[in-house]
């Protein structure tokens, strides 16, 4: 049987992924609370500041299941039904370009990394997508 290192780098990505807690650059956290509900952790004030009400095309996706960081400000939320921009200064959505191509096959998104070149790898339902 395998052994589960717990200083091992894709143990953290895949807890990160699975909390959906993304650090920003002001010391916020992006944070799901519930399947489609996100929003700001302030860790200075103990407060969750909901995004769902300024932002009420969040509530058409059915599980956001993680977020992807990007340059800043941008973010990408990826759900089981599509993929958005999030800026995180401005608090606006924006289309996921790459959504156009991948749409074709899967809007089921899984799972979303950017590695340490820039590529960008997106896994679907139906396969796994890169920039590269």
């Amino acid at each position: 049987m395998a052994e589960i290192l717990e200083d091992d780098p894709l143990i953290g990505i895949a807890r990160g992924a699975a909390e959906l807690n993304v650090r920003l650059g002001d010391g916020r956290l992006l944070q799901r609370r519930g399947l489609n509900r996100i929003g700001y952790f302030l860790p200075d004030a103990n407060r969750f500041d909901p995004l769902n009400e300024r932002l009420p095309q969040l509530n058409g996706y059915r599980n956001i299941v993680g977020a992807c960081a990007l340059a800043e400000p941008w973010v990408v939320l990826y759900t089981q039904n599509g993929a958005c921009m999030l800026d995180t200064k401005a608090d606006t959505l924006a289309a996921f370009k790459p959504a156009e191509i991948i749409g074709e096959y899967s809007d089921k998104y899984n799972c979303m990394l950017r590695d340490t070149k820039g590529n960008l790898w997106v896994g679907t339902q139906n396969g796994l997508f890169s920039n590269r």
